[in-house]
């Protein structure tokens, strides 16, 4: 990031999740903790975060809604609308999930990802657009995509390739894009965290609950706001309760009960 730090304005993660998905932005690169802001109002629904659905139009080439609004909802008398709900399509990214959803033949999974990331981008841009009207977006604003621990080569490059299609950069290997894994997130937050009191050679665990996984991945403090490579990563299902047989045993697994 040396090469882009003079000129980067904005500082924007998005968290594409499988269930539903957020971004945050801090106006400067080196804000603090306190300074990052975290969207919550979503076309007139408040909340962190927004369903990752997306409803096309009949012929699935137009994107009639997405996120909040394009959850179903009870008319109150018969219309003829004919769109279609989109959802779960971040699972065709694994590629040793099992069971995937269904798609309509007419539609491929990259297709319904990238419309998902435009429009959320589209979000992105005009929001901050109201702090600075000139802002040159695919110059002065650094976006870093979380992904998860389990997504190989193909999957990385599969997510670039979406996301240079939905306009998130300018040009596919923009150095505007990094990516980094979810767990790995966690972590650095741990870091810059007031209330932290790891000491070099200390180790601790980053708990990821899912919507469908959860994920436990150790890390050691190595001081200085440094952390080593994830040294271990254990994923499981995890059932309707977040604590479940299958979660417990994991946490056994790593030593955290008893």
């Amino acid at each position: 990031m040396n090469s882009l730090q003079g000129n980067i304005k904005f500082v924007v993660a998005i968290d594409f999740g499988t269930i539903s998905s957020g971004y945050a932005y801090a106006h400067n690169p080196s804000s603090s903790l306190e300074e990052i802001t975290v969207e919550n109002k979503w076309d007139g629904f408040t909340g962190y975060k927004t369903p990752t659905i997306i409803r096309y139009q009949d012929d699935y080439s137009t994107v009639k809604s997405w996120g909040f609004s394009a959850l179903p909802s009870r008319p109150k008398k018969k219309t003829n609308d004919n769109s279609k709900l989109i959802e779960l399509f971040k699972l065709f990214l694994f590629k040793d999930l099992m069971e995937k959803p269904s798609l309509p033949d007419k539609l491929d999974y990259k297709k319904v990802i990238t419309d998902y990331l435009n429009k959320l981008g589209e979000m992105i841009k005009d929001k901050l657009h109201t702090f600075m009207q000139r802002l040159d977006f695919y110059s002065q604003v650094l976006i870093v995509l979380t992904i998860p621990v389990e997504f190989d080569d193909d999957a990385i490059e599969t997510m670039r390739d979406c996301a240079f299609n939905a306009g998130l950069m300018k040009k596919r290997d923009s150095e505007c894009l990094r990516f980094i894994t979810e767990p790995e997130a966690a972590a650095v937050y741990c870091l810059n965290f007031s209330e932290n009191k790891l000491k070099p050679g200390d180790s601790f665990i980053v708990v990821d609950c899912g919507g469908g996984t959860v994920n436990l991945t150790r890390h050691e403090f190595l001081g200085d706001n440094q952390i080593s490579e994830i040294t271990e990563s254990t994923s499981g299902n995890c059932g309707s309760s977040l604590i479940d047989k299958k979660f417990i045993e994991l946490l056994r697994r790593k030593s955290l009960v008893f």
